[in-house]
């Protein structure tokens, strides 16, 4: 997800190779939202399992926010999909712009879903972290604690 959203700043900058057109911009986008549905889908199953009225409760309060931006990435990916044979050089900047900075508000929300589910991955119970995809992880470096780790 990082590597697409890197890759359509780059585009949104006039700088990237990794993206060709306005077309793959649009697609990556669209990926992007779609990749965001993943997050949402595994950390419900940790606030679902999750003993911590208070974290499960903050969990659920960032992940309430993806969907609704998600969905504007896409209406806003259709939107500049329609537009793209329109030949306003400036329009058509404003409209790759727009969806740049929606993707990067998409992006900082999905942070906040993973450090939650991090807050929250430690008060499931052991027996209902494969339930999760949890898999609890012991570090070899001195003096650090056991990591979940989402499979």
């Amino acid at each position: 997800m990082a590597r697409m959203m890197k890759s359509m700043g780059k585009y949104t900058r006039g700088e990237g190779n990794e993206l060709q057109s306005k077309t793959e911009l649009i697609n990556t986008s669209r990926q992007l939202a779609k990749q965001a549905h993943l997050v949402v889908t595994l950390a419900e199953k940790v606030a679902k399992h999750c003993t911590d009225k208070r974290m499960k409760r903050n969990l659920e309060d960032v992940l309430s926010k993806i969907p609704t931006i998600s969905t504007q990435l896409k209406i806003v990916a259709a939107v500049k999909a329609a537009s793209i044979s329109s030949g306003d050089l400036e329009r058509d900047q404003e409209a790759s712009e727009m969806l740049t900075i929606n993707a990067e508000n998409l992006m900082d929300s999905i942070l906040q879903v993973i450090r939650a589910t991090e807050s929250a991955s430690i008060r499931v119970p052991p027996e209902k972290a494969e339930l999760c995809g949890l898999k609890w992880v012991n570090r070899d470096r001195k003096g650090q604690t056991p990591k979940a780790l989402i499979n």
